[in-house]
């Protein structure tokens, strides 16, 4: 007799009786199936009703007759079952047990509210994974947001009216203030000249939409946003050496604002600078007796002309600096940041040591003004130096 190691399954070495036979197939027309998706691997053959589990028949082990005991809520003991008798036919047994889930999940009325809240990754295409792309996620947070194709799978209510013109105009006013984030922080144009331009150009487009009614339910962020600027960049947009560094770069020159006075003084800063270059330039050039220093005119060339030659060029390349030179040291001169971050960290090292648990409530101003006479008082320590050189080192 060939007998099965596992105490669950019972083998049977002889052909077994016509009643038990019969039996058998009463008992797979009176009890259904209950993993349908498993019938090529086994057969019911008969259900204990005092504890609820089922009697299996194992196809695969034909034409032996093996009865195999499983619960009525998991099939466990089948699959151990096949892993042991019948390894080859584990990846067939896996294959069936998906095969069932997904029709599980088809076959589910979209219609029929779930006891419990679904989740995303239920939405997926065959049931439930346990790992989910982040693309997936969020391909199908976008797909609610704004075209309500989840929303019939997660069974929640679609966005009212109200709040889809909320997010459009939402969308509409940050996406200008995004740009100008991003222009601010990016890596590549690190010029001084590019904060005005972008400042301005923000202002411009957010104007345009309070005036032209663009926005209705969030014109009061506009406004807040408006605001802000001013209260952050209001004197820095009125300083001309900033207007200078905007106008010293090709790509912007003097079109990045409507305002003419604006313009002019960043231009008369310009021109002084200029014409101070200049004068250092030709001092040490100029050897001459007392009375040629006394009818001295100090001949240069035309300064002014350069600047105008400067701002009539097409090209909004950085090259074109190179045909003016004054123009081009006095940009580098304006245009150019620190090449470290020392000085920073030195004055964040002291505002750390300031800002303690006991000061969390101390006001801006008494903060900084403790901050300055730290510093100050460090750089008294530095003689003969100054606060402001000792931060350029």
């Amino acid at each position: 007799m060939d007998v099965s190691d596992d105490d669950s399954d019972i083998a049977v070495a002889e052909p077994v009786a016509s009643s038990s036979t019969s039996s058998s197939g009463k008992g797979d027309n009176e009890t259904e199936h209950p993993w349908p998706h498993l019938k090529k691997l086994f057969s019911i053959k008969d259900k204990n009703k005092k504890n609820g589990n089922f009697i299996m028949q194992c196809k695969l082990c034909l034409p032996r007759l093996v009865e195999t005991s499983a619960y009525k809520n998991s099939s466990s003991n089948l699959r151990k079952h096949v892993k042991r008798i019948h390894p080859s036919k584990v990846k067939d047994y896996d294959d069936c047990i998906v095969t069932g889930r997904n029709k599980r999940t088809s076959s589910s009325s979209p219609h029929c509210v779930p006891n419990k809240q679904t989740k995303i990754t239920d939405m997926v295409s065959g049931g439930a994974p346990k790992c989910v792309l982040q693309s997936t996620v969020d391909k199908l947070v976008i797909d609610f947001v704004s075209h309500f194709k989840a929303s019939k799978a997660l069974y929640i209510s679609r966005l009212n009216p109200a709040e889809i013109a909320f997010l459009s105009e939402y969308c509409t006013v940050m996406k200008p203030l995004v740009r100008a984030l991003n222009i601010l922080q990016s890596e590549t144009n690190t010029h001084m000249g590019w904060l005005l331009p972008t400042i301005y150009q923000l202002e411009v487009k957010l104007k345009r939409m309070a005036t032209a009614n663009k926005v209705k339910v969030c014109l009061p962020l506009v406004q807040a946003i408006q605001q802000g600027i001013q209260k952050r960049f209001g004197e820095m947009m009125q300083d001309p050496e900033l207007i200078a560094t905007s106008i010293l770069l090709p790509k912007f020159k003097t079109s990045w604002t409507d305002n003419p006075d604006i313009i002019q003084r960043g231009l008369d800063y310009i021109k002084a600078h200029l014409h101070t270059m200049a004068e250092e330039e030709a001092e040490p050039q100029r050897v001459s007796s007392d009375d040629d220093d006394f009818f001295s005119f100090k001949p240069r060339k035309s300064q002014a002309g350069e600047l105008d030659g400067y701002l009539a060029c097409l090209s909004d390349k950085m090259d074109l600096l190179h045909s003016f030179p004054s123009i081009k040291k006095l940009s580098l001169k304006v245009n150019t940041d620190l090449p470290a971050s020392a000085a920073c960290e030195r004055l964040f090292s002291c505002a750390g040591l300031l800002f303690t648990a006991k000061r969390a409530r101390i006001d801006c101003v008494n903060f900084e003004n403790q901050l300055l006479l730290k510093l100050n008082s460090v750089g008294k320590m530095l003689e003969p130096y100054h606060i402001t050189t000792w931060f350029s080192l």
